[in-house]
Formats: structure tokens, C-alpha cells, sequence
């Protein structure tokens, strides 16, 4: 961010004199409180107002597609049905006893399920229906395939031995009618399906694995995370007795995809009205790649910014790398025109990310990344500014659903970096803002979605940064925005640290549509009240006053909508809290329509 001073007379003004802009050059900070700062901003600034006005949705954890073998009785061969009785005074289990872990819990769970049969008269088939009920037991903790049996036995002082079967896996058996290479779908079902490893490097014996639940529900989602193939999972008898193998049928997903879009999340001089476009290609060389790209145009035509990314899996565990490149070209328009500002970025980055938790009841992901920015500005009667940019980062971030008709999500993001600035003007602007050299700064972000009733649903949502010091405008937080404070306007509140809480009641419902329009249509309404605090810096500028701001406003929107085809919204604010630019409006509207193919 670039700043001039400028008399206070002329605070309001649209346009700045020639004249004046020339004599009372001045480098300070970025405090819009103080009404002799004008604010210019930079390739930073952009950029990252581009970026927190493009969010991802929340993904959910979804129910795995697994087709389970029904439970039925094992008949031991040899054994006869007659109806002579035993009284049943113990039971001894043989085989594959330390499926669970050995414990007072496990003991005391297992022997409850056989208490009702203890001392009392049994005919064969009811020491079958005893064994039902320890199969049962080993199923409900995960062991999908364990059985447990009556082996051919001598029965002794009423002692029985039941005999517990692991239901080991065999090789899967893959039917691919997609372009996803078999060996490597096959692997990656072994890999996240069986749990014995071996060697020094992990690989995975699968005749040594009994079938878990989760495993398999594991493997199942990581397949499906594979881009452009959809895949359902069974379980089939294996090649030998007491083993199971698992069968995947595994089909063409979309192959591209696509959307376009327009709203009016920009500014006063990046042009307030965008066209927006994507793209994606998926399962590219058939190993589960994808290439994506987004594409910004501001209706001016004064700000592009264009993102290309190519991702692909590294391991068969469900890790990905992703190469990407964005590009940002500028020129300032509205009140800056005249300052002819303009200028550009490139950022190269590469990021890799792990599916550390993948079930049905929650969705955990694992990130690190770096990335280089080049960010070049210039402006009139000064010289090109260059600031380079290098950052690493990890985070932590999913859904779970720990309560009914609830969906939870948090992010974590932790950024460590250093700036560099490679040209005078820049430096000696840094003696005032000390934004140059290393630098961290923390990212946190909780929220709990709560369904109540037929139609109604309760969002609450906090999000935050920390830093270690003053920050370029490329890292600040943005305290207002359509993913912030919503009565204000986007780069407003822009700060080194602060909060921002979000309280929304929803209402959802299908609208009464026409058979014609197709399922799935959903109209959502929603009233909201936001609040966003911090500081501009991290550490005061001297001589500046007003480093805190707190940013409040309510308002309302409505939503219609079907996923993976089209979304429209509109969205009122208004202004309660302070105001963080002499703009007189309190209201804010906020447009935006995408359409998916």
C-alpha cells in the first residue's frame, strides 16, 4: 500500500489535484481514521482482496457407497441338529482372539453378550444363535468380516469352544470403466483397506488385515476423492475360506467442468462489477490429475487476475501435490485515475495436502505450501516499486458432524515469510511502516452450522490473525467485505490482527417449482448481525492516531439455488458500527449469480 498526504479540505474530493499530489508527497500509514491519508493501493492489496473474497465452500463428510455381506448363521460341518440339550457353563474362545485389544472393557463387553445363554439348557441351534450374537458384537466394532464359528468339538462339563474368524482381505477385485489406470486404483484400495504393514518402508500385507469398517470406509472416499471417477465398494467371498475380498466398481466421473459468474465484489478503483470464469480438467493422463483455472475481469477491464493450478496424487494414501501460477495486472480507476497507478504480480507456489481423517462422520485435512510473489507498482513521478515475497505455510483445516442435524468446521493456518524491498522509494516508506523482512502471522477459523425444526438452521462463525509484526497489505486481514463484515465494502478494515464474528438464523426450504425445473432447487433466507475488530498495525505507528477500529453491521439475504448447476444471491447491510472511509452510505448490496456445467 502506497500513501499521500493531502490538506484535510480536500478529504472528500473524488479526484486529486495534479498539483497537490506532486508537493505533499508523504509516506505513513495505512490508518484511514486519519483524515489526512490517502490511501493508494498496490498489487498487495489487490491480490488479497481477490483472494478473501473467494472462499471455498465447506465439504462435508459424506457416507461412504459400501455394500456389506448380510449376516447370517455358520453351520459347522458334521454337526448335527438333533434337538439334545447341554447345560452351558463356559465358553472359551479359540482363533483370532486379540481382535480387540486386550482390556477389563473388551473382556466385560464380550462376556455380556453371552451372559444370556449361561447356565441354561441349549439345543445346537441355540448355541448357533449364541454365535450370531459374538459376530454381531465383533461387526459392531468394526471387524466387518469377522465370524465367529462352533468347531467340531467334544462338549465337556457344559464348556464350549467358539472359534473367532478374522475375515482376512484378499486381493480386490477391480471392474474399471473409467480411464483411471486399475493398477493404481488397486493400490490405493490395498493401500488404505489394510492395516498390517511390513518392511521397512510400510508396505501393506493384506492377507495379514482383517476387514475394518473404517479402513474400508476410508478406502472408499479416497478413491472417490480421485477427480473424474466415482466409485462404490462391496465385500465378496475370497479365494479361500475365512478371507473376504473387496469389490470396486468404479465409473467415469464428469470429465470437465466449468462455471461462469458475475457480482459486484470489487471497489471504487478496482471497478465494482466482476466476470468471473473456470474451468476443470479432471483424470487427465488417467492417474487422477486435474488442471483448473479461474479468471477475474473486472467490467472495466482495469484488473485481471487469472489463477492456473495442476494437482495430482503423489502417493496411493491420498496425498496431492498442486503446481500453480497467478498472474494480477492493475490500474487504478476512480479516485486514484489520476495518480496513473498501475502495476502487476506473478506468484508461483506449490502445496501439498493430505487427507488425514477421511469416515462419515468427519472430514480432516493436512496442507503445507510455498510460494514466491513478485509484485511490481508504479505511479506517477515515482519510480517502479518492487517488493518480492517468499512464504511457507501449514494448516489444518475440515468438517465433522458432532451433534444431529449440526455440521462443525475449523481452519488453522500458520504463514512464516519475508518480504523484501528492492527499490528506494520502498525502503524509505519502510522506516515509517517497518513491513520489511521476516514475519508470521496465525489464521483461525471455527464455525458450527445447527439444524432446528422442518426449515430452520442456527450459524455461528469466528475468524481471526495474529502477527508477529506489521504486515504488507498482501497479508492483512480484511475486516470488511461479502465474507466479513457485509456492510462494508471490500478492503475496507484491512488490519495486522483482529476478529470477526458472523450470527446467522436460516431458514431453508424448496421453492414450488414446476416439474419442468428438475429436484433439488432450495431457496435459502437468512438474517445476520456481523462484528469485526483489530488493528491496522501491529505495532502503532508513531504520531498516527486511530490504530483500532471496530466494524459492526446486520442486515439480510436470500439465496436460490441448486448445487453443481447454479446459485443466485442478494444481500443487504447496514452500517452500526464505525465508519472505516469517509463514504456516507450505510447500506451495502451485494450481487453475485454463477452458473455450473
Amino acid at each position: 500500500m502506497r500513501h499521500f498526504y493531502y490538506p484535510e479540505k480536500s478529504q472528500y474530493q473524488t479526484k486529486l489535484s495534479f498539483q497537490g499530489i506532486i508537493s505533499t508527497l508523504f509516506f505513513c500509514s495505512q490508518v484511514v481514521a486519519a483524515p489526512q491519508v490517502i490511501n493508494v493501493p498496490n498489487a498487495g492489496t489487490i491480490s488479497n482482496e481477490i483472494q478473501q473474497t473467494m472462499q471455498e465452500p465447506l465439504r462435508a463428510p459424506q457416507q461412504a457407497e459400501i455394500k456389506l455381506s448380510p449376516l447370517v448363521p455358520s453351520l459347522s460341518s458334521g454337526r448335527s441338529t438333533a434337538e439334545k440339550k447341554i447345560i452351558l457353563r463356559e465358553v472359551r474362545f479359540e482363533g483370532e482372539t486379540l481382535l480387540l485389544p486386550p482390556s477389563n472393557r473388551n473382556n466385560k463387553a464380550l462376556q455380556a453378550v453371552i451372559t444370556p445363554w449361561l447356565g441354561q439348557k441349549l439345543t445346537f441351534n441355540d448355541l448357533q444363535t449364541m454365535t450370531l450374537a459374538v459376530t454381531r458384537f465383533y461387526r459392531q466394532q468394526g471387524f466387518i468380516a469377522a465370524q465367529a464359528i462352533l468347531p467340531p468339538q467334544t462338549i465337556r462339563e457344559g464348556i464350549v469352544i467358539v472359534r473367532i474368524l478374522p475375515g482376512r482381505l484378499d486381493k480386490p477385485e477391480v471392474n474399471n470403466q473409467s480411464r483411471l489406470n486399475t493398477g493404481f486404483a488397486t493400490a490405493v484400495i490395498e493401500s488404505n483397506s489394510c492395516s498390517k504393514a511390513v518392511g521397512f518402508l510400510g508396505d501393506k500385507d493384506c492377507a495379514a488385515s482383517p476387514a475394518e469398517l473404517s479402513r474400508l470406509e476410508r478406502a472408499a472416499l479416497i478413491l472417490n476423492d480421485v477427480p473424474g471417477v466415482d466409485a462404490a465398494l462391496a465385500l465378496k467371498p475370497g479365494t479361500q475360506s475365512g478371507m473376504t475380498r473387496i469389490y470396486a466398481d468404479i465409473t467415469p466421473g464428469q470429465a470437465v467442468m466449468g462455471y461462469i459468474g458475475a457480482d459486484n465484489q470489487g471497489n471504487d478503483y478496482s471497478g465494482h462489477n466482476r466476470l468471473l470464469a473456470g474451468s476443470v480438467l479432471n483424470n487427465i493422463t488417467g492417474w487422477g490429475d486435474q488442471l483448473r483455472t479461474d479468471l477475474i475481469l473486472s467490467s472495466s477491464a482495469d484488473v485481471f487476475n487469472g489463477l492456473l493450478d495442476y494437482n495430482f496424487p503423489i502417493n496411493t494414501y491420498g496425498t496431492r501435490a498442486a503446481l500453480n501460477y497467478s498472474y494480477l495486472d492493475y490500474t487504478l480507476k476512480g479516485p486514484f485515475e489520476i495518480l496513473n497507478a498501475r502495476g502487476h504480480s506473478n506468484t508461483w507456489g506449490i502445496n501439498f495436502r493430505h487427507p488425514w481423517v477421511r469416515h462419515s462422520a468427519a472430514r480432516i485435512d493436512v496442507n503445507a505450501g510455498y510460494y514466491q510473489s513478485r509484485m511490481r507498482d508504479s505511479l506517477i513521478m515515482l519510480p517502479n516499486q518492487k517488493r518480492n515475497l517468499n512464504t511457507s505455510e501449514f494448516g489444518i483445516n475440515g468438517t465433522f458432524t458432532a451433534l444431529p442435524r449440526g455440521l462443525s468446521h475449523f481452519y488453522l493456518l500458520g504463514i512464516a515469510g519475508h518480504l523484501s524491498l528492492d527499490d528506494e522509494f520502498s525502503q524509505e516508506a519502510n522506516a515509517v511502516t517497518d513491513i520489511a523482512g521476516t514475519f508470521a502471522r496465525f489464521n483461525y477459523r471455527t464455525g458450527h452450522d445447527q439444524g432446528f425444526g422442518r426449515y430452520f438452521s442456527f450459524f455461528n462463525q469466528f475468524t481471526g490473525q495474529i502477527a508477529s509484526k506489521n504486515l504488507d497489505s498482501s497479508q492483512k486481514l480484511l475486516l470488511g467485505g461479502p465474507l466479513a463484515v457485509r456492510a462494508y465494502g471490500v478492503g475496507e478494515g484491512a488490519v495486522d490482527k483482529g476478529n470477526i464474528f458472523t450470527t446467522e438464523l436460516r431458514a431453508l426450504w424448496p421453492p414450488p417449482f414446476s416439474n419442468w425445473a428438475g429436484a433439488g432447487n432450495q431457496i435459502t433466507f437468512a438474517a445476520f448481525f456481523d462484528q469485526g475488530w483489530g488493528s491496522y498495525y501491529r505495532q502503532p505507528i508513531e504520531g498516527l492516531m486511530g490504530n483500532n477500529i471496530n466494524l459492526s453491521g446486520y442486515g439480510a439475504y436470500i439465496t436460490l439455488s441448486r448445487p453443481v448447476d447454479y446459485s443466485l444471491n442478494l444481500t443487504w447491510a447496514h452500517r452500526t458500527g464505525q465508519a472505516a472511509t469517509p463514504q456516507p452510505d450505510n447500506d451495502q448490496l451485494w450481487l453475485s449469480a454463477y452458473k455450473m456445467f
